[in-house]
């Protein structure tokens, strides 16, 4: 019987497709970003990979990476782009289906704000409805936000969604780091 490794509740040789939002994009490679959340993006990265799946970043959320991250941005797509499992993902005519059905779903339910935070302004509710239609439109099984009216949606229109927080760490992250150093004297 063959070991089935899960991560992140998913298993190796199942096809995960995750989409990233620009917070966990920032977080990722922000060069202060510290060590365990690195890990946790290496191993999601490795379990995408692994399982043949994709990693989807919208446009929309690449934008403000760049804002951002404007350097380290344009080196790490250049660098993740030669990867079969990485996808930049434009707001594209399926998407803006996709979003449009998302606001009568809303407006079906009473408000062009249902499933979202009610302070949120209209103009943040459109472009984290434009995520995550492209993310509905790539067929994501996850994704990845600190953005709480973000999750909202995604929990309104049934994606699952992860805390940067709640992604797994690796066994070697775990691992404590030894002082190895001479004692000063």
């Amino acid at each position: 019987m063959s070991k089935i490794r899960w991560v992140n509740g998913w298993s190796y040789g199942v096809e995960m497709i995750c989409t990233l939002d620009a917070n966990a994009l920032i977080s990722w490679i922000h060069p202060s970003t510290d060590e365990l959340t690195i890990a946790r993006f290496g191993l999601l990265f490795e379990t995408i990979s692994k399982s043949r799946g994709k990693l989807i970043i919208p446009t929309p959320s690449l934008a403000e990476a760049f804002v951002h991250t404007q350097d380290e941005t344009s080196e790490w797509v250049e660098i993740m782009s030669r990867k079969s499992s990485f996808v930049v993902a434009p707001f594209d005519s399926k998407a803006a289906l996709e979003c449009a059905l998302i606001d009568r779903l809303a407006l079906s339910q009473g408000s062009k704000r249902t499933g979202t935070v009610a302070t949120e302004s209209w103009q943040k509710i459109k472009v984290d409805r434009q995520i995550a239609a492209i993310a509905r439109v790539h067929q994501s099984d996850l994704l990845v936000t600190n953005d709480q009216n973000l999750r909202a949606i995604c929990k309104f229109v049934g994606i699952k969604t992860s805390l940067i927080s709640e992604l797994e760490l690796p066994a070697t992250a775990l691992q404590g780091k030894l002082d190895l150093s001479p004692p000063k004297t």
